[in-house]
């Protein structure tokens, strides 16, 4: 079954709609990045759907390692570990989410070499003997499938607590999703003999091909790790304005300030407040209040306000300062706080900003 590419590959209606994907793809890129709204995070999100694209269309064998069903059962083991994992998570830590779901992808995709994606490939490409296991697969799995989904309808009528822990757990759908779309390939993999098929040649444009193509599948499942680990050590962005502001009978300005943070996934940390003096005292006018310790802008990154605090000195000093702490959902115990500092004095000098 497994083959190189070929020209005849292209007339499929598999890699049709592939390219079809991948046209829109690049059209919603270029009208995105046309209106100025391209973030680094949004521009990742467009590259690796086109990169699960090629992969999808890219043929498959699962090599010496996965034709062993030791390792496919231990595969399939792993894949229900990380789905219960998935389903006792609350809401609550909603920013841990995306490790088991990292590993739900990798897995997946082992799956999908481990199978030769057998279960979903279209009738020509498979053999008799691979149509007779994929249809038993498919028979178990729905039959697993429905006793789960009758369990827990049953548990969600007959128990209170479980009616509230499934309406606060994002996870209890991902995991069904999970089993709607990958269980007959998990069936599958765990009913394979050994081997499951005998090594093929490649030509040397498949080959090259397949190592682009996971080269960068891989690169995108590390990136949020990595830009994660950039918190600690890439410096903020910082843009400021300061004029004049209010009228003849009042001496204010106005202070803005915008601190991007991060690496691909970013955040933008904006303050803007006028503030005025009287020559005994500072004072704000607007923008120094609780409502106003908020990011403007996160992209992949999770914000949280750890202090917002406005404060008239004795000398007659304005201080205002907020702090924001920014952790990456891939890699949550890890963070980073950013405070951003304004100090006017009571004649309208800044003594610090931000």
């Amino acid at each position: 079954m497994t083959r190189g590419i070929s020209w005849r590959d292209l007339r499929t209606p598999e890699f049709l709609v592939g390219a079809l994907l991948v046209i829109f793809i690049s059209l919603g890129l270029a009208l995105v990045a046309a209106l100025g709204q391209l973030t680094g995070f949004f521009l990742y999100l467009l590259v690796s759907a086109v990169s699960l694209v090629l992969l999808r269309w890219l043929p498959v064998e699962p090599g010496r390692l996965l034709s062993r069903r030791s390792i496919r059962r231990a595969l399939i083991l792993s894949m229900a570990g990380v789905c219960g994992l998935l389903a006792a998570m609350p809401n609550q830590l909603a920013t841990w989410y995306v490790l088991p779901l990292l590993a739900l992808i990798c897995c997946n995709i082992l799956l999908g070499r481990a199978t030769q994606r057998v279960s979903a490939a279209p009738d020509r490409e498979v053999d008799e003997w691979q149509e007779k296991m994929r249809n038993r697969a498919h028979v178990v799995a729905y039959r697993l499938l429905a006793i789960v989904v009758l369990g827990l309808a049953g548990a969600y009528v007959a128990s209170y607590t479980i009616r509230e822990w499934m309406a606060q757990s994002f996870g209890v759908w991902a995991v069904l999703a999970e089993l709607l779309f990958f269980l007959p390939a998990m069936v599958l993999a765990w009913m394979q003999p050994d081997p499951v098929v005998e090594p093929a040649p490649r030509s040397l444009r498949a080959t090259w091909l397949r190592r682009i193509i996971f080269t960068a599948v891989a690169a995108e499942l590390l990136l949020p790790v990595i830009s994660g680990l950039a918190l600690l050590v890439v410096p903020p962005q910082i843009s400021t304005t300061v004029r004049a502001a209010g009228n003849q009978s009042q001496r204010c300005s106005y202070l803005g300030a915008t601190e991007t943070v991060g690496l691909v996934l970013q955040a933008t940390l904006p303050i803007s407040a006028q503030v005025c003096w009287t020559g005994s005292r500072a004072f704000e006018d607007w923008g120094m209040n609780q409502s106003d310790c908020e990011a403007a802008m996160t992209s992949g990154l999770v914000a949280t306000t750890v202090s917002c605090h406005r404060q008239l000195l004795t000398d007659g000093t304005l201080y205002f300062r907020y702090t924001t702490r920014l952790e990456s959902p891939a890699i949550p115990f890890i963070w980073r706080d950013f405070p951003l500092t304004v100090a006017v004095s009571r004649t309208g000098r800044l003594v610090q900003f931000p």
